[in-house]
């Protein structure tokens, strides 16, 4: 490792840096990480006339260092050196910018570091992505220019897919739920992309995977599109799923889309017979599905009732 105190201390860090402009140089991520780690804790120490003129520097560097990292580099980086460089970009930019273009710097640094992890086939990674990318969507809240930027950087760069796609985990989904949300309010989502998701619901299939599917469609029900919620009960009708297979989950979940608010008599009516034939079919003649399902079917017919009453 580099005699950094020999060669001239700071300025000797700043010349490593500085070598990421050459193309032929691949950085050391364990002098990365002593380098940010020495400038966050030390920058204190700095006349804010140099950060004000190393912050712009140290900006260009940090961010080609994360485009140009390896996958084997990106792997290995430590989330406490992702920290450090975050804290030193905050610490040094907050001398040059004013706090809306500062929070806009961070936020792209989150934002380009995370578009980069969650397309490797490494799980926290991947994890820490989906996280930051939550982060952003949240703190855009009231900001529609701002989460339209980020639905337009989330189609670009097929994020459902990644999530949703072959490579899906169930840990991933479940931290989905704000990326999907955004997706569903800005009509993003397309009927091939809410079958991917239904995909998951599959006899057979891996249970944790598929009880987190189901709470994710209940969690994001009241933003699906009336084409939408007939969709995902057509594929669940069509399963020809039997009671003893069905979960609590599942039943609510047919339950919340059939008396959804863009639903009328007819879906209330084909859930009403769906429940009826489940209970017919079933074997047992006493059990706590068959008794959620009929306290469901008494909650439609009360629903159904009460909005005859109210025309």
């Amino acid at each position: 490792m580099m005699d950094f105190a020999k060669n001239g201390g700071f300025e000797s860090m700043i010349d490593y840096l500085r070598l990421i402009e050459n193309p032929d140089t691949s950085l050391d991520l364990n002098i990365v990480n002593v380098i940010f780690h020495a400038f966050d804790r030390s920058s204190f120490l700095f006349h804010k006339d140099y950060i004000k003129l190393l912050a712009p520097q140290l900006q260009q560097y940090i961010f080609k260092f994360l485009n140009d990292m390896s996958l084997d580099q990106l792997r290995n980086i430590k989330k406490e050196t992702l920290e450090s460089i975050q804290n030193v970009l905050k610490k040094f930019l907050e001398k040059v910018y004013e706090y809306d273009e500062l929070n806009k710097v961070i936020e792209n640094f989150n934002l380009n570091l995370s578009l980069r992890m969650i397309k490797t086939e490494f799980f926290d990674k991947r994890k820490q992505a989906v996280s930051n990318l939550v982060d952003i969507i949240k703190q855009s809240k009231d900001n529609p220019q701002k989460r339209a930027g980020i639905v337009k950087i989330l189609e670009e760069n097929q994020i459902f897919t990644t999530i949703f796609g072959k490579n899906s985990h169930h840990q991933i989904i479940s931290m989905s739920k704000e990326i999907l949300e955004l997706l569903l309010k800005e009509k993003k989502i397309t009927d091939n992309e809410i079958e991917l998701i239904c995909s998951g619901l599959k006899s057979g299939g891996n249970l944790e995977e598929k009880l987190i599917i189901l709470k994710l469609l209940s969690d994001v029900s009241i933003n699906l599109s009336r084409d939408h919620v007939a969709l995902i009960l057509n594929l669940i009708y069509s399963s020809q799923i039997q009671i003893q297979d069905m979960h609590k989950e599942e039943i609510d979940l047919i339950y919340s889309l059939s008396t959804h608010y863009t639903q009328g008599t007819e879906t209330l009516n084909k859930c009403i017979k769906f429940f009826i034939s489940c209970i017919q079919c079933s074997k047992e003649l006493e059990s706590e599905k068959i008794n959620h399902t009929i306290n469901k079917i008494y909650e439609i017919t009360r629903q159904h009732y009460k909005q005859k009453n109210n025309r």
